[in-house]
């Protein structure tokens, strides 16, 4: 067995430590490993601070949880536009990621798939007959062909995870009305944004019967909240998500420029 092997079978390992002891800080999950025998404590936080899984996620204080248990049985509803019926292929980025992120560059057991544009996958997009660039725009949904023949825009679909496989099923019958809004505005504080699916998850955890049942999709939920959502990250209503992204490149640049200049790398503009 080699090295890559072994370090497969730690991660394997401290994954269903995880499962077994819930939501952990990084540290709490590192001395877990050391307290079962499986290295120092100092190793085992690496190791931990490393592990790339699709089954592994973070709520919003980063604290790491097993997200293919939290999720199993929880229901994520969306309503469909004419071109997700028509090209049996979903957006999935402000509805059903926290799912959907099961998904990731793999196809599930019932014939789903998540991907993106320019990620070694437009050949997918390509053979279901879509030529435009920029469609969809970000997470996409790949379902078999026909399974939304029988839908119109407008409709509600549901993705439900069922013993670790993903689903999806028709939503028949009356929605079941949550209201999350004082949850998400103490999750999601003023003048910040957070990662979506970390909040999700952190409802999911604090009330275990919620997203149990078929309800109006997230993005809506958010709305009702007063919460904007751009791409993956959520805010209170009225924030400036590109001046703050902005921001952030600005930084990322001058932070890059002071690092070169203290190792005597950065260099002047000839004139």
């Amino acid at each position: 067995m080699d090295d890559n092997d072994d370090l497969a079978e730690l991660d394997t390992a401290a994954l269903d430590v995880l499962r077994e002891l819930g939501l952990l800080s990084t540290e709490d999950w590192a001395n877990a490993m050391s307290d079962r025998g499986f290295g120092h404590r100092r190793d085992m936080y690496e190791l931990v601070d490393t592990v790339d899984s699709v089954d592994l996620a973070f709520l919003p204080d980063m604290r790491n949880i097993a997200v293919d248990v939290l999720l199993d049985g929880r229901v994520l509803t969306h309503r469909l536009t004419q071109r997700e019926v028509a090209s049996d292929i979903i957006v999935a980025i402000d509805d059903l990621s926290p799912i959907t992120t099961l998904l990731q560059f793999a196809e599930d057991p019932a014939g789903l798939r998540a991907t993106y544009r320019g990620v070694g996958d437009d050949e997918i997009f390509a053979s279901l007959g879509i030529d435009d660039p920029f469609w969809p725009h970000s997470e996409a949904l790949v379902l078999p062909q026909g399974t939304l023949s029988d839908y119109e825009q407008g409709d509600l679909v549901s993705l439900v995870v069922v013993g670790g496989v993903v689903r999806i099923r028709a939503v028949d019958g009356p929605l079941e009305q949550i209201d999350v809004s004082a949850a998400v505005r103490e999750i999601v504080p003023e003048d910040t944004t957070v990662d979506r699916d970390a909040v999700v998850y952190q409802l999911m955890h604090d009330q275990p019967d919620l997203f149990t049942q078929p309800c109006p999709p997230l993005s809506e939920i958010f709305a009702g909240a007063g919460i904007e959502q751009s791409e993956d990250l959520v805010a209170r209503a009225g924030f400036e998500f590109d001046a703050a992204m902005a921001t952030t490149r600005t930084n990322m640049v001058s932070n890059t420029l002071k690092s070169r200049r203290r190792r005597g790398t950065c260099t002047r503009p000839v004139r």
